[in-house]
């Protein structure tokens, strides 16, 4: 008990912080926002007093108050061209981060997609570094928010796969924060990679816990996992022998 409330304790803490980065990003972007509006409302206020000073000009032909609005107008002129310059970096920076997101999740994908087989009737193995606890929660708790087929899926069983191949007690954190649920969920998908490793994260999660083998049972695993050991594909077939070979052996004892 005091482990499992460790480890909620640790969960919270994480959420906190994910939502304090958030509000601390929205309170900046509100604070760049009042700060534009106030600049661009100056620079209204600015150009209708120019324009209320040049049909008083108009009227009395008067050359000097000309030249004062012509002063003024270069003037607003060019905090006009120094706001655009403003707001094209600003929006060059984000374009900037759009893409460098989008070149990780494609990087992850591409991991996710390069399995290594180090002999025939091998299980996968999984390649790269594997996050922290910290990263596996926050995924965790995104994890209903992928569509069944989706990177943003593939990609996140990817990691929890790296994760539980970590060390046993990487998996036994994944087995008491619902590994089990979302890898019976995971084996709704069509999509043959996503599928594969809902299979091995499965097998890994009815290892020697009850509770992730009810759990199994109770979201309708067995019956997709059945569906594997038919599959064309060698690797699908031998995770769901794996993925059987576990929930029964659970069942038994």
């Amino acid at each position: 008990n005091e482990r499992l409330k460790k480890l909620i304790e640790e969960q919270e803490k994480s959420n906190k912080m994910i939502v304090d980065s958030y509000e601390r990003r929205l309170e900046k972007l509100k604070k760049e926002l009042k700060f534009e509006r106030e600049e661009k409302m100056s620079l209204l206020e600015d150009l209708n007093k120019c324009r209320h000073e040049l049909q008083e000009v108009r009227h009395q032909s008067n050359s000097e108050h000309m030249s004062e609005f012509l002063v003024e107008r270069t003037k607003l002129q060019v905090q006009i061209q120094r706001l655009k310059a403003e707001i094209e970096k600003y929006r060059q920076r984000y374009i900037k981060q759009a893409l460098k997101l989008d070149d990780e999740t494609g990087h992850r994908a591409r991991i996710a997609l390069a399995t290594r087989r180090t002999t025939r009737h091998k299980r996968i193995k999984f390649v790269g570094n594997p996050k922290t606890f910290q990263e596996i929660l926050s995924i965790l708790d995104m994890f209903d928010s992928y569509p069944i087929k989706s990177c943003e899926r593939l990609v996140a069983l990817e990691e929890l796969c790296l994760y539980i191949h970590n060390s046993e007690e990487s998996m036994r954190k994944v087995q008491s924060f619902n590994g089990a649920v979302q890898a019976a969920k995971s084996l709704e998908s069509t999509h043959p990679a996503i599928f594969q490793r809902a299979l091995h994260l499965a097998s890994y999660m009815a290892r020697d816990s009850e509770k992730c083998t009810l759990q199994l049972l109770n979201n309708g695993a067995v019956p997709l996992i059945k569906n594997g050991l038919t599959s064309s594909d060698e690797d699908t077939r031998i995770e769901a022998m794996a993925a059987l070979e576990a929930v029964s052996m659970c069942e038994e004892t």
